[in-house]
């Protein structure tokens, strides 16, 4: 029984431990409500501030109240295809071919015979805009045109090949369309025409174009091919999103996109077609409509879902404001950054900014959060010693700084030293099972104790629990890891590797979480855990997959941040920019992690992954601290593997420069959709590695030449061949890809398109101040202030002129902030 007891205190102290060092982060996912259930697949949905009018395949439109109660229904005896309404007329559009006119009451007004089914309607001032389409003998896909008045008078039409959806401009000059057939395999194709019917242009996609929308002078076109297109109104391509699922349905309403894709997820992007969240509803959504805070959803078994935007944000908002609150109260000292982000979450909330609002708020809570941190600990140091200096950074909302300074005087004492502040260092003690880090400023010394007295226990349980068995015999661990999703909801398993299994879940507070557990217990994997670990908490970086927990009751797990999809998934090859553009941003996670003395080692697609776009490398069990002994561990991922990981008798050993040709070999898989180095058998395998240059990038992508030096640089043999450093490797990216986005900048201006000139000069402004070019930084955010005309950046400005003049470096927590602000500002936010 003593022994029990002794394990659970292990086990306890060990969890202690790690809670120092782990922050709660809020999630958000969208609150649904089923409002209403027909007879068939929902093709249509209208809504407005009075109601909800739905087309059904069971034959009937459903005219609802704001609430999903039935008001009225109109049967015309086959699927109706598209609803609209006006303050005065619900118009619909059948596969019987007729167009029906009926008032907000439901009673038929009068209906037109179109030949065809009808496949959408818009009315815009006095004009009815109606598609229609039929497959004839040959299965072939027949469609017109046709603009009439309301009361039914041809002005023009025309009839072409094709599918046809379609969306008219809000003045009626420009009707765009999006067509597929069937004829010598799928194709299909976003096409404009003037109010003539005359053919502007033509841009051909991958698969039928299902829906077309017009929206903030743009073309969104979205395809079976799982692309979603974007054009000016030239018919050039701006930008394109990868659903990797054929897109059933499209929305957009001037702020976010929203589309539904056959595998029954909603995708909400930014107006760049930057993913901001994604939501299950768990079947396909055939038809989906963005009003007010909601997204009305229509699936293919028949239900209106309501899905609400605005909830989480809300409450987040609410959070940080009680938690604001508590914090100034035990302090008596004004918050003003977190104040500063709420303001921000507010008057995003209030116009309709919700997601933006979610973001602002949970930053608002954590830095609260760290205050609330910072001040238990000054308030605990007070009778320790002189807390002034803490006190004034805490005044000054440098909250980090300030727990940082109470420790020191907490430590100080504890130690008999003197809390005088030195210069930072760092001091590698060696043992035999592990590298303790010791940084004298700030001070860790209580929790790395408390840490290395936690894996010392936890190496114990391991090693006693294999005396126990068999020699080899491995512990299964199942009834664990059932107690342990028991504490959470909705448990999907999402991924498997060969130690672990991986589960998205719901904590009880309703955040969005990944849990890892190892397959099983054994020494190896319990060294394996521990290292995961002890490494992964020294890293906090926007480009770093965060670890919220991690324990060993009831089995070894780590709970980390949830990220709804990885490179791995991505479709390959993938635009040159935006390869690139992912590569900068992982090289910014690497950087901060060799800041830190910590090298990752196992860099490939399935571990760099993605949250609403952004690059998260995640899995730091291989990594390991640089000043650590040069063991020679043979564990990588033979196709990534570099050549010093193979042979370090030739190569020498595994350093940052590792770090640069693995991320090289994903760059060119990206851009090519191949490994640099193939081979079925591992000793070949090797041999390619250590000894061949492989085929040239854009001998299997021409659109990768403007990268293929750098990617060849990356992927020299020997180490002093490659990029030193990852900053090194970030300026060539940011010279090749400085030179697109300029080219682009000038090319918005010179069209008037200062909407994209305001999205380019934010890239630019980011990508410099990423790298310390302060100067250029600085030139990009005047240039972002001109064409935006937002003021919000005047305070970004001030600090980056304020660190030119004083020859001061711009801080991650100055760099985090400048992101977020320029993302809203170059979206028009």
């Amino acid at each position: 029984m003593r022994k029990v007891h002794r394990k659970a205190l292990a086990f306890f102290l060990f969890f202690l431990m790690l809670s120092f060092f782990l922050n709660p982060v809020r999630g958000y996912e969208l609150p649904s409500t089923s409002l209403f259930k027909t007879g068939g697949r929902v093709y249509s949905i209208a809504v407005d501030g009075e109601g909800i009018l739905i087309g059904s395949g069971d034959g009937y439109a459903y005219y609802l109240d704001k609430n999903g109660n039935l008001q009225w229904k109109y049967g015309v005896g086959s699927e109706i295809y598209s609803v609209y309404l006006t303050p005065s007329l619900a118009l619909l559009g059948s596969r019987d071919d007729y167009l029906y006119k009926l008032t907000r009451n439901g009673n038929e007004l009068s209906k037109f015979y179109m030949e065809g089914d009808v496949t959408g309607i818009k009315v815009v001032g006095n004009m009815m805009y109606i598609t229609t389409g039929f497959k004839d003998h040959n299965g072939l896909y027949w469609g017109g045109i046709w603009a009439w008045t309301l009361d039914g008078k041809d002005v023009w039409h025309y009839a072409r090949l094709g599918r046809a959806a379609f969306s008219v401009d809000s003045d009626g000059k420009l009707t765009v369309v999006g067509t597929g057939w069937e004829k010598n395999g799928y194709h299909g194709a976003i096409e404009a025409y003037d109010s003539s019917g005359k053919l502007l242009f033509s841009y051909q996609a991958g698969d039928w174009v299902r829906n077309v929308k017009l929206c903030n002078g743009m073309i969104l076109g979205a395809s079976y091919d799982g692309n979603l297109y974007a054009l000016d109104r030239n018919g050039k391509l701006l930008w394109k999103y990868n659903a990797t699922n054929p897109i059933y349905s499209l929305d957009c309403n001037g702020k976010v996109i929203a589309i539904g894709t056959n595998d029954g997820v909603i995708h909400i992007l930014d107006m760049e077609g930057h993913p901001l969240l994604k939501e299950s509803i768990g079947t396909a959504p055939w038809s989906l409509k963005l009003y007010d805070k909601y997204i009305y959803v229509g699936t293919n078994d028949g239900e209106l879902i309501r899905l609400d935007r605005a909830q989480v944000p809300e409450e987040e908002i609410k959070n940080a404001e009680n938690l604001l609150n508590e914090v100034e109260s035990a302090s008596g000292i004004t918050l003003t950054p977190v104040r500063s982000l709420l303001d921000k979450a507010r008057d995003s909330f209030n116009s309709g900014l919700y997601e933006v609002a979610y973001d602002y708020a949970q930053q608002a809570y954590s830095k609260a959060e760290l205050a609330k941190e910072a001040w238990n600990e000054i308030t605990a140091a007070k009778n320790a010693g002189d807390v002034s200096t803490a006190i004034t950074a805490f005044k000054n909302g440098d909250y980090e700084k300030a727990k940082e300074l109470a420790l020191q005087v907490l430590n100080s004492q504890n130690s008999g030293q003197s809390s005088v502040e030195s210069p930072q260092t760092t001091t590698i003690k060696r043992t035999s099972t592990r590298v303790v880090v010791v940084e004298e400023n700030p001070n860790y010394l209580p929790y790395i104790l408390a840490g290395g007295l936690g894996i010392l226990i936890i190496s114990g349980v391991f090693i006693a629990r294999r005396k126990r068995k068999p020699k080899g015999k491995v512990v299964k661990e199942k009834e664990g890891v059932e107690k342990l999703l028991e504490r959470y909801e909705d448990v999907e398993k999402i991924g498997e590797g060969g130690f672990s299994v991986v589960y998205k879940a719901k904590r009880r507070d309703g955040k969005v979480v990944a849990i890892k557990v190892p397959k099983s217990l054994d020494e190896a994997t319990g060294k394996s855990f521990i290292r995961e670990v002890s490494n992964w908490l020294h890293l906090k970086h926007p480009n770093i997959v965060e670890l919220y927990e991690a324990n060993v009751i009831p089995v070894p797990y780590i709970e980390m941040e949830y990220c709804e999809s990885s490179l791995e998934k991505e479709k390959k090859p993938m635009e040159a920019d935006r390869a690139a553009w992912i590569i900068f941003n992982a090289a910014e996670g690497l950087k901060y992690a060799h800041s830190k003395r910590i090298i990752h080692r196992d860099i490939k697609p399935s571990n760099i992954l993605l949250k609403h776009g952004v690059p998260k490398i995640s899995d730091w069990g291989l990594s390991k601290f640089i000043e650590e002994d040069k063991a020679r561990t043979i564990v990588f991922t033979p196709y990534y593997a570099s050549p010093e990981q193979i042979a370090p008798e030739t190569f020498g050993d595994v350093d940052e420069r590792s770090d640069i040709w693995q991320l090289g070999v994903v760059f060119y898989e990206l851009l090519t959709g191949k490994r640099p180095f193939e081979e079925d058998s591992l000793s070949a395998l090797a041999h390619k590695i250590t000894t061949q240059e492989p085929p040239k990038p854009s001998e299997l992508n021409p659109n990768a030449k403007p990268f293929e030096n750098i990617i060849m640089k990356m992927l020299a043999k020997r180490k002093e061949d490659r990029y030193q450093s990852v900053e090194e490797l970030q300026k060539d990216l940011a010279r090749v890809l400085g030179l697109n986005y300029q080219k682009a900048l000038e090319e918005s201006v010179s069209a008037g398109d200062f909407s994209r000139s305001a999205f380019y000069a934010g890239e630019l402004a980011l990508m410099h101040l990423k790298l310390g070019n302060y100067r250029d930084a600085l030139k990009y955010l005047k240039d972002l202030k001109t064409y935006s005309r937002s003021s919000e950046l005047d305070g970004l400005i001030e600090q980056v002129e304020l660190a030119m003049e004083e020859g001061i470096k711009l801080g991650e927590d100055f760099l985090n902030h400048a992101e977020i602000l320029i993302h809203r500002v170059k979206l028009g936010r």
